[in-house]
């Protein structure tokens, strides 16, 4: 079974509204993801069989957020911020990867991310 990449629909939208540059530097950071799957992604946090992942760009510095589920081989993307609010979005992301022990990520991935 391949990996499989799935745009979450919150980031699908806010890909409309990310300047042509920035989403350029998304579809390298995507590419790269895969290409080298996990080797590709920083791990934040690590639940059972889900990840927190970061994919980096230097310049400009941003980030790209990243939830997998390593049983499934299955890559989320699903969200694309400022090194600046990395502290805030990481605690954030956290919590929703906790609860996803409870219900399943994809529940709770689309749930959070409509």
């Amino acid at each position: 079974m391949g990996m499989e990449l799935v745009i979450l629909p919150s980031f699908e939208q806010e890909l409309t509204k990310i300047e042509k540059a920035h989403r350029k530097k998304i579809l390298i950071l995507v590419n790269k993801i895969r290409n080298n799957g996990l080797n590709a992604l920083k791990i934040l946090k690590v639940r059972d069989k889900y990840l927190l992942t970061e994919a980096k760009s230097k310049n400009p510095p941003y980030r790209l957020y990243v939830f997998v589920d390593q049983e499934r081989k299955i890559f989320y993307l699903a969200k694309w911020e400022h090194k600046k609010a990395q502290k805030r979005i990481i605690e954030s992301l956290s919590r929703i990867l906790d609860k996803s022990l409870e219900q399943g990520l994809e529940k709770v991935l689309f749930s959070y991310f409509k």
